[in-house]
This record gives C-alpha cells, sequence and structure tokens, in this order.
C-alpha cells in the first residue's frame, strides 16, 4: 500500500518494516473463522498461557468462544468493572497501560516525550479539533492480554462518529517512541460526545493483526473491503450512560482521548488502569 504522507520520512524505512495490512487482512478473516472447538480451545490456552490473559472476569470459558475473533472480543461478567459514578471524574473508557496525560498545546498533543501530533489530521476535521484546542488528552495502549472493549468516559450523547482510513503499524509502545505521527498515519474512528462537562472524543486507533474496530452504534469500521473516509452524523444523538460500550477492538491497540475542558490526572501515568476507575478529574 502507498504509507501515509504523514508519517516522517526519516521514518519511511522503518514504517515499510511495521505496515502489516495485508497481513492483518489475512488475520482477520482467520480470527472470524469457527473452528472446531478441539482445534480452538487448546490454541485459546496456548495464548491465554503465552500474554497472561486474567479469565477471572470473563463471561464465559474457553470452550464456549466460537473463533478466535469471539475471544478477543469476549465481554465481562455482570458487575466486574465498576464504574466511578462522581459527575466531575472521568473513567478510564478501557482496560490497558495509562501511557500519558496533558494539555492540548496550539492544537498538538504528545505522543511520547519530545514528539507531537496534531489534533486536526488525528480527527480528519480541523473544525472538531478547534473544539479541543483548551482541553485534555490522555493515551491507553492495550496489550493483547487486555479487555478489549472501549466504553464511555462521560456519561453523554454521541453526536458524530468518524473512519479514517490509513495504515495499520504496530502501536506497542517501543514503536510509539521510533515511528513519528503514528496515530495520525493509522487507521482509527473517532467518537464524539456531549456531555455535562462539553465535549470528549474517543478515538480509538486500529492496529496489526487483525486491525478491526467495530462500533456498538454504528455500521463503521475499520480494515473493512472499502478505505474510504467515513463519517456518522446523528441527528438524533445517542444517549450513552457512565460507562456504556462504545465499540470493540478485535485485538488489542490504542484510545486517545481528548477533551474540551481541562481535566487533571488522578491515574498514575504509566500504571495498569481498569475501564470504571477513575482516571481524571475536572479541573
Amino acid at each position: 500500500m502507498v504509507l501515509s504522507n504523514k508519517v516522517s520520512l526519516d521514518a519511511r524505512k522503518l514504517s515499510k518494516l511495521l505496515d502489516f495490512s495485508t497481513t492483518s487482512s489475512i488475520a482477520g478473516r482467520m480470527a472470524c473463522t469457527d473452528f472446531p472447538s478441539s482445534l480452538l480451545k487448546p490454541a485459546i490456552q496456548a495464548y491465554i498461557k503465552a500474554f497472561g490473559v486474567d479469565m477471572q472476569d470473563a463471561a464465559r470459558g474457553v470452550e464456549e468462544y466460537r473463533s478466535f475473533g469471539d475471544f478477543f472480543a469476549r465481554e465481562l461478567k455482570p458487575g466486574a468493572r465498576p464504574v466511578d459514578p462522581r459527575e466531575n471524574v472521568l473513567v478510564s473508557p478501557a482496560d490497558g497501560l495509562f501511557h500519558n496525560w496533558g494539555n492540548v498545546e496550539q492544537g498538538f498533543i504528545e505522543q511520547v516525550k519530545g514528539q507531537t501530533y496534531s489534533i486536526a489530521e488525528l480527527l480528519d476535521d480541523p473544525v472538531e479539533a478547534r473544539k479541543y484546542t483548551k482541553g485534555s488528552f490522555a493515551t491507553i495502549y492495550l496489550s493483547p492480554a487486555d479487555y478489549h472493549r472501549v466504553h464511555s468516559p462521560m456519561p453523554g450523547s454521541v453526536v458524530s462518529a468518524r473512519y479514517s482510513p490509513g495504515a495499520l503499524y504496530s502501536v506497542q509502545p517501543f514503536v510509539t517512541k521510533l515511528l513519528k505521527n503514528l496515530f495520525v498515519a493509522n487507521e482509527r474512528i473517532s467518537i464524539h460526545l456531549e456531555t455535562p462537562h462539553g465535549r470528549v472524543c474517543v478515538v480509538m486507533v486500529a492496529a496489526t493483526i487483525v486491525g478491526r474496530v467495530s462500533l456498538a452504534f454504528s455500521s463503521l469500521e475499520t480494515n473493512g473491503k472499502t478505505r474510504l473516509p467515513k463519517a456518522d452524523l446523528f441527528s438524533r444523538p445517542i444517549p450513552l450512560s457512565k460507562g456504556a460500550e462504545l465499540g470493540i477492538f478485535h485485538i488489542g491497540s490504542t484510545v486517545v482521548l481528548l477533551t474540551e475542558r481541562r481535566f487533571a490526572p488522578t491515574a498514575d501515568q504509566g500504571s495498569k488502569v481498569r475501564m470504571g476507575q477513575q482516571l481524571m478529574e475536572l479541573r
């Protein structure tokens, strides 16, 4: 595929090695294929052991999954992730590593220390990006071991969602240090929420191996047959409670959060977080 011109020139050779779009398309089809339990169960058990997956909160046992994709998108037992109900608290939308936090500065946010990228390019929408120029951001990395569903960090309504096609580079932390503009280059879906504390945007960034993101309220998805930009604008915003499901990573990736107002972190950067726990609070 043609590499995104948003990837810096000094990273082109590296990016060729890290973009697995073709492999991810094949893996996506394999992940959705039903296999006999006699083959699938030992394969899932091997994956659990290799990556240290905690299955205690999973709603189903290993023998109940129909495919690897079904396992990756596993749901949890009711009540497994208590959601902090306080009004001024923004909760983590996913299980993962709280990679970084900061304030938006002149339309840019931090990928890693010393590297920034444009929120207008991230959202593929300069008009929407202006809403977040005086706000904050947070980045959460989901590993292969994590729960893969993403939830609303605040109560509110979905007003729009946008699919942005792109590459499928790995988003592992060491790659984010090496490859500039990684989240801008990769396939992603931006979900815009109207909340009691202004706009909040949840950006689900796809990655290598399967590379598929699907939504709970829209047919938009990444790594599909048609790789053209598309937006859903809801004439009637879709109401959501805090902690309601937004979408699924069909294997781990990254969530970038943007807020219109400024929030301060309450979880330690570099720590593991769980969906529903306090992540940031209103200043």
